[in-house]
């Protein structure tokens, strides 16, 4: 939770470049768990990029055991939350190719 804090803020405060780093970081030393990390940094990232870590990010949330993950967190996630986040990121994918793939060259 404070990485995503953290990233969002530096993000916010024009050091994209730093969020990144941070964000990839903390998923190199803990690849599973927090399934937002992943769609953070997606918002970073531009075409192809961006859909492949969204669609590490889906994946992430749809193996997520919410009991566990509940259990070892002071903000309990529910079932709705968890599929209206995985319905933005698909929302997400559309937008990134509709804008960033399809830009006339």
């Amino acid at each position: 939770m404070v990485v995503l804090c953290y990233a969002e803020f530096l993000k916010q405060n024009g050091e994209e470049e730093m969020s990144r780093n941070v964000l990839e970081k903390s998923l190199l030393e803990h690849p599973t768990g927090n399934y937002k990390r992943f769609f953070q940094l997606a918002e970073l990232y531009d075409g192809v990029k961006s859909i492949e870590v969204f669609e590490r990010g889906i994946q992430a949330a749809k193996s997520l055991n919410l009991k566990q993950f509940n259990m070892f967190r002071d903000i309990k996630l529910s079932e709705k939350e968890l599929r209206r986040d995985i319905a933005s990121a698909y929302a997400a994918i559309a937008e990134v190719c509709l804008t960033d793939l399809l830009e006339v060259k």
